[in-house]
């Protein structure tokens, strides 16, 4: 009889899960983590149970408990996922970061987050804030008690952090019990997940994709194999060495790999379940992906870090109606316009989601809620049609928002960075089309002294200290006269499709060859 076989249809913690399946498997193997000399380090059921409890004890003598929240600014490695378990068994909120934010970033996000309850950010190395537990100065696992500890759930159990709008960062509260019931309670089931697979995470653990997908895998009993660092050729030597069975990635990650010479004579027979989100995919890039895996076996997925909804189509229903995100998933969709009407379909208006069993179950630190509509729907400010079968074909994403390399990316956070520069007088950030990372960021920049402006490598180096490095503008333009009208408004949309138009001539473009961060 298997742990599986002995579960009731009742939910259960994250990290009891751990617990249950490390009882069961013992050393066979929960994690392979892939370095990018393609060397490898495992871990197996046992050890990743063992851990958890080790470092849930040194961060409990550290005072984590139900009423921190735990963020883990680590980059991809066992540590990273042993921290988010450790986390819940002591039932506290975890939020993974990035480990390339700079100080002024992590001090905005603490600002944020101590609002709500106390912070403790753990850290590869001890630095500047009163709330950082670097990893440098804790006791080694070998002298701490690997014990079961007691049953604990946390509640809520995942935070996501956001640029906002305003510049300031904000943070997406799931605001749910961290549990559910196995082979269930995941919209991730109704695209090819379930137990015992095979799973490969290309993404690294700070994005939301990457950590809800590490995390549902190991609950459901997934091998899960991680790479340090993404490159295209080793990806797909992985898919065919470990005969993967599940995948999701976002488009940038499927262009790079789309673009290998000999990717059309490479086997991808194993996978079970594909799917792609984050960003609109470019319609030759999935065109090169239906050959690859089975149309039947793959989906595009639209939604939010928040969890108001999701849509999704089927590769082989994609075929029918290229371009198209699909339709609703357990989810109420409807297009409105700027009174909150609905719109008739082949009418462009804000996309509005919900869900078909519940209330919505998120919320945010750091900015005013969304408002919802009087039937309990709300919209990100995304815009689309619906067609007369109730597809949903996405017309722009969020009117600022720029989405790069699957990586999202707030104007007035960049513009404020950069309005800090003394040679800066005024600075509008943009998204223009990309073939690469789908929108570059790009700057448009009035000098102080429009005779003689800053130079394009001192300006990088400036946002550099200051942003992480997907939030760097690639290109900076420099103008004489001001971007705003009469008003004092700037037009974001109209700029980005002048620069579109013209952009052949008139960017100074930086290197677009950096490394996905």
């Amino acid at each position: 009889m298997t742990a599986d076989s002995r579960l009731t249809p009742f939910p259960v913690s994250y990290a009891q899960r751990i617990a249950d399946l490390a009882t069961e498997r013992g050393e066979r193997t929960a994690l392979i983590f892939i370095a990018p000399d393609g060397s490898e380090r495992s871990l197996s059921w046992a050890e990743l149970d063992a851990r958890a409890n080790q470092l849930a004890r040194l961060l409990a003598d550290r005072g984590v408990g139900p009423k921190t929240l735990l963020a883990i600014c680590l980059p991809t490695r066992a540590e990273h996922i042993i921290a988010a378990i450790a986390g819940w068994r002591l039932g506290s909120c975890t939020l993974p970061l990035s480990p390339q934010m700079t100080d002024r970033e992590r001090a905005e996000i603490i600002a944020v987050s101590e609002s709500w309850r106390t912070t403790v950010m753990l850290v590869e190395q001890q630095g500047p804030h009163a709330c950082d537990i670097g990893l440098d100065q804790l006791p080694a696992y070998e002298t701490v008690d690997a014990s079961p500890l007691p049953a604990v759930t946390a509640w809520p159990g995942k935070a996501i952090c956001s640029g906002g709008s305003t510049g300031r960062p904000k943070i997406i509260l799931d605001d749910r019990p961290w549990q559910k019931i196995v082979g269930q309670g995941s919209s991730l089931h109704h695209f090819g997940l379930r137990a015992d697979q095979t799973q490969l995470v290309t993404g690294r653990l700070y994005h939301n994709i990457a950590f809800s997908l590490t995390h549902n895998g190991l609950f459901e009993g997934h091998t899960v194999i991680l790479l340090e660092k993404f490159d295209a050729a080793l990806t797909v030597d992985v898919i065919e060495r470990y005969r993967v069975s599940f995948l999701a990635m976002v488009p940038i990650v499927m262009q790079r790999i789309a673009r290998l010479p000999d990717v059309l004579t490479r086997d991808f027979s194993s996978i079970d379940a594909f799917y792609h989100s984050g960003a609109v995919c470019p319609v030759w890039v999935k065109r090169v992906w239906l050959q690859l895996v089975d149309p039947a076996r793959q989906y595009d997925c639209y939604g939010g870090a928040e969890g108001t909804g999701v849509v999704a189509i089927r590769g082989d229903e994609w075929m029918l109606r290229e371009g198209s995100l699909g339709r609703p998933v357990d989810t109420r969709l409807s297009i409105r316009d700027s009174t909150g009407a609905a719109l008739p379909a082949g009418e462009i208006g804000e996309i509005f989601t919900g869900h078909t069993g519940g209330p919505l179950t998120f919320r945010y630190l750091g900015t005013e809620p969304l408002e919802a509509t009087d039937d309990g729907l709300v919209t990100l400010g995304d815009l689309g049609w619906l067609d007369d079968d109730g597809y949903l074909y996405l017309a722009d994403r969020r009117v600022d928002l720029i989405i790069t390399g699957g990586a999202n990316v707030y104007p007035a956070e960049v513009e404020g960075v950069l309005s800090e520069h003394p040679g800066i007088a005024d600075a509008v950030v943009i998204g223009i089309d990309d073939d690469e990372w789908g929108k570059q960021v790009y700057a448009i920049l009035l000098p102080t002294n429009p005779a003689a402006p800053p130079e394009v490598d001192e300006v990088r180096a400036f946002c550099r200290e200051r942003l992480v490095p997907y939030k760097v503008p690639k290109t900076f333009e420099f103008v004489t006269t001001s971007f705003r009208d009469e008003s004092g408004k700037m037009r974001r949309s109209a700029l980005a499709s002048s620069r579109n138009q013209a952009r052949a001539s008139t960017l100074l473009s930086t290197s677009r060859n950096e490394p996905i961060s």
